[in-house]
C-alpha cells in the first residue's frame, strides 16, 4: 500500500474508531495527548521503488510483514528503510463538542412513535 494511502487511512479508522467507541460504550474516550501535543505517532518500514516503463510508476510503500515478520519476495529484494513520524490532531472546538454530545444524546433516546 502507498504510504500515503496507508496514513490517511490509518488516521480515519483510529479517529473514526474512538469515536465510534465513545458512543457505543456510553462513556468518555477520546485521543490522549503525548507530550505537549495530541498526536498519532507512526514507525513504518517503508520500501522506495522507481518507476519503470514495465512496472508503471514509482513511489513509497509501506512493508507489510506477515504473521511470522517474513516479507514478499518481491519486497525482499528492495530496499526498505524504518521512518517514525508523528501527526499532531486537532481537539474538537467547543461548538463541535457541543453538537456531537447532542448527535449521540439524540441517537441513545428511544424513538417515540405513536
Amino acid at each position: 500500500m502507498e504510504l500515503r494511502k496507508f496514513v490517511t487511512k490509518a488516521i480515519l479508522d483510529i479517529v473514526e474508531g474512538v469515536e465510534e467507541a465513545n458512543f457505543l460504550a456510553y462513556r468518555g474516550i477520546q485521543l490522549i495527548e503525548l507530550g505537549d501535543a495530541q498526536k498519532i505517532i507512526f514507525d513504518v518500514a517503508i520500501s522506495a521503488e522507481d518507476g519503470s516503463p514495465m512496472k508503471g510508476k514509482g513511489g513509497i510503500f509501506v512493508v507489510a510483514a506477515g504473521a511470522e515478520g517474513t516479507v514478499s519476495t518481491d519486497i525482499k529484494n528492495s530496499r526498505i528503510t524504518r521512518i517514525r513520524f508523528g501527526v499532531r490532531v486537532d481537539r474538537q472546538t467547543p461548538e463541535e463538542a457541543q453538537r456531537k454530545a447532542e448527535m449521540i444524546k439524540a441517537r441513545r433516546m428511544p424513538s417515540r412513535h405513536h
